[in-house]
């Protein structure tokens, strides 16, 4: 199970007005990587074993290229290989999404979205590590919501990764994130504990981190990040090609 944890709670003092809300290519920017998760959450949950072999990374492929090279697994994306994989069970998403925000515009605009909840998050303004600390309470409480409204199974634990993606990278890209997803899927048994996007000597968002290291993520305080747990970690890097997908848009429109 992947919880995506999409932090839309901040502002922008470099950027002179909310950058959440800055028109760019028709539409809010909060909703550019949005749009590409939830498309990304929608069709994974409900993927049938079909695909071709084309490769994961190619900068040509569109979303429904990209994700029908992929079938189901237990937890994500995994790269076809020609055997025939049990779906994930269908009742049961591999994938969801909780926005942490604080603004009442997104809320409304998530409150329709099969299998993404939003949360609001006034002390987001004291730093990201609020951000990350109301993202992950959230997924607990909805997890504790489903298990007592649930008929009791003695089945497996299913392993759990907690994904952080922000919302002012509106150039990343939909393959560069199944990517890393397949990577950790990938990691059987837990062996890794964090991963993230890499571009040349560049690292960003977003990261994702076994449900181990929550206590760990649940201890930040103010501006820190989760990029200081992944460092302890030995953190797994996926490569990509665009260092534009890596930019906050402050950056990207600064250069």
């Amino acid at each position: 199970m992947i919880h995506i944890i999409y932090m839309a709670a901040g502002n922008s003092r470099r950027f002179g007005s909310n950058k959440l809300f800055y028109e760019l290519d028709g539409k809010p920017m909060y909703r550019h990587l949005l749009d590409h998760l939830i498309e990304i959450k929608d069709r994974y949950n409900k993927l049938k074993n079909t695909g071709t072999n084309k490769p994961l990374d190619s900068d040509e492929m569109d979303t429904d290229t990209v994700i029908d090279t992929y079938m189901g697994t237990d937890i994500g994306l995994s790269k076809k290989d020609g055997k025939k994989t049990k779906n994930a069970e269908s009742n049961n998403p591999v994938i969801d999404i909780t926005v942490v925000t604080r603004y009442r515009e997104i809320l409304d605009y998530c409150s329709s979205i099969p299998d993404c909840h939003a949360v609001l998050s006034p002390d987001s303004e004291k730093g990201i590590a609020y951000t990350i600390k109301a993202g992950i309470m959230a997924v607990q409480e909805q997890k504790k919501l489903k298990k007592s409204s649930e008929v009791t199974h003695h089945t497996a634990e299913k392993e759990e990764y907690y994904m952080f993606a922000v919302a002012d990278q509106p150039y990343l890209k939909s393959q560069s994130v199944i990517k890393l997803i397949d990577r950790v899927i990938k990691n059987t048994g837990g062996k890794r504990l964090a991963f993230s996007l890499r571009c040349g000597d560049a690292v960003g968002n977003p990261c994702v981190f076994n449900s181990s290291l929550i206590p760990q993520l649940l201890s930040l305080e103010g501006d820190k990040g989760g990029r200081s747990v992944a460092k302890k970690h030995d953190c797994v890097y996926v490569d990509i090609a665009d260092e534009r997908e890596l930019m906050d848009i402050d950056t990207y429109l600064i250069r």
